[in-house]
């Protein structure tokens, strides 16, 4: 078997990619690219389930099904279909909840960012994934301004084709939100209506394998049977950790292997080779800003229509709800601050649980007319409808600490701030500062901390 490093690879792909419009590139995405987003690879979970299988059952059946399909507890991987039947035999609406719970707080990692920007930036690649995670669906949304084509079940296979407009994402597994398949006799046999399809991308496409351990049959056995593509590319962190199957599926397609240090490292590098992709800060600030700025001179225009300041400021006979959205964006164009605070106590009576609403006044009174007066009170309001909310522990921990000099109470909302972003950074230097200052001015209270 062929084996190359990354940066063989990475010029490898750039001369294809620069010197060839009729060749483009496949992602196929396994669970291993999905790991750092939080999302557990198909080895992990077939572990975890082969457990608790054992300590549902006797170990008579236990042993006895163990056998009759052969799982070696070395590789469980390679058995994920059969594990998983078993686990959830008596329940199977069980299996698919708890696939639901195991993806529901992923987010996007860099190498999915990065993705994204190649299938926006770059026409007609597109990504083939067993996973049922949106990961790769959620980046091209959030970071991209090109709305993507999800092939995410086999009835949908017949739009499955490479577009100039509309990134293309193929889940063969489906989509966790289409009855994903999980159980043996659905993954070992790729679903009519896949077949053709993948035949049109693969006479174009050169597939990049990443974080995928081919333990499926369906994939694998259209690998194996594929007319041979122009190239083939199998990335894994080691040659020596895949399987006899993938070894033997690399060489008769004269491919290569390509030792990589992750999913994330890979795209980094990717970076080199697509040269069209901006900074991830700055694409991303330049879609939200014209976001934001569609939306909100949409809004001003209905909100000037309907003449909203004139019902809201004066005492008036026409009744007009105004939303919570309404209220804030007119009391930001109020350059009257005494009026403005008024504005917002009377959409606090409006929306009095509405949590953004207390941060904006809270901040409002706090930061920008300096009115401490019952301002405590209303913290304590805000930090009720913001649980979760760590910029509004952090404003509340500085109101202590300066204000109410209040330090043993600053020092644990510093804290509770923190226990939500532990890495923000003007949070660790604030309370850093924090405990500078308290420590020298009040050296008797140091033991509180």
């Amino acid at each position: 078997m062929n084996t190359i490093s990354t940066q063989n690879f990475k010029h490898t792909l750039r001369d294809v990619h620069k010197n060839t419009e009729s060749r483009k590139f496949c992602f196929v995405i396994g669970a291993g690219a999905s790991r750092k987003s939080g999302i557990p690879t198909g080895g992990e979970l077939a572990e975890r389930w082969f457990d608790e299988s054992r300590n549902r059952f006797d170990d008579g059946e236990f042993q006895q099904w163990r056998d009759e399909h052969n799982i070696d507890e070395k590789d469980l991987a390679s058995s994920y279909g059969t594990i998983y039947r078993k686990r959830f035999e008596y329940d199977k609406t069980s299996g698919y909840e708890f696939l639901v719970q195991a993806m529901k707080n992923a987010k996007p990692s860099f190498g999915h960012i990065v993705l994204a920007q190649i299938l926006s930036r770059t026409s007609r690649h597109c990504v083939l994934t067993t996973n049922f995670d949106s990961l790769v669906e959620s980046s091209v949304y959030q970071f991209t301004n090109k709305t993507p084509l999800v092939c995410g079940h086999e009835s949908l296979s017949g739009y499955a084709r490479p577009s100039q407009t509309h990134p293309l994402i193929i889940k063969i597994h489906r989509d966790l939100l289409l009855a994903p398949q999980s159980d043996p006799d659905e993954i070992n046999t790729l679903a009519p209506g896949w077949q053709e399809p993948l035949d049109h991308i693969f006479s174009t496409h050169i597939p990049i394998i990443i974080g995928y351990g081919g333990n499926d049959g369906s994939l694998m056995s259209y690998f194996e049977s594929m007319k041979k593509p122009s190239n083939f590319f199998w990335c894994g962190l080691d040659e020596n950790f895949i399987s006899e199957r993938v070894k033997q599926l690399v060489i008769n397609t004269q491919g290569s292997f390509v030792k990589i240090n992750g999913f994330d490292e890979l795209m980094h590098e990717l970076l080199w080779v697509f040269d069209e992709i901006k900074p991830i800060k700055e694409e991303l600030n330049e879609i939200t800003s014209e976001r934001i700025l569609i939306a909100t001179k949409q809004l001003d225009e209905i909100n000037n229509l309907l003449d909203i300041a004139s019902i809201l400021l004066n005492d008036t006979n026409e009744k007009k709800e105004i939303s919570a959205l309404e209220y804030i964006n007119l009391t930001g164009k109020e350059p009257d601050l005494e009026k403005r605070k008024q504005m917002y106590l009377e959409a606090l009576k409006k929306y009095p649980t509405t949590g953004w609403v207390w941060w904006h006044f809270t901040y409002f009174l706090h930061f920008i007319i300096k009115d401490y007066h019952n301002l405590d009170e209303y913290y304590l309001k805000a930090l009720e409808f913001n649980k979760d909310i760590s910029g509004v522990k952090e404003n509340y921990a500085f109101f202590l600490n300066y204000i109410k000099k209040d330090y043993t109470k600053a020092n644990e909302y510093y804290l509770k701030a923190l226990a939500v972003e532990p890495e923000k950074a003007n949070f660790n230097y604030n309370y850093a500062l924090f405990l500078k200052e308290v420590k020298k001015t009040t050296p008797k209270q140091k033991s509180i901390f």
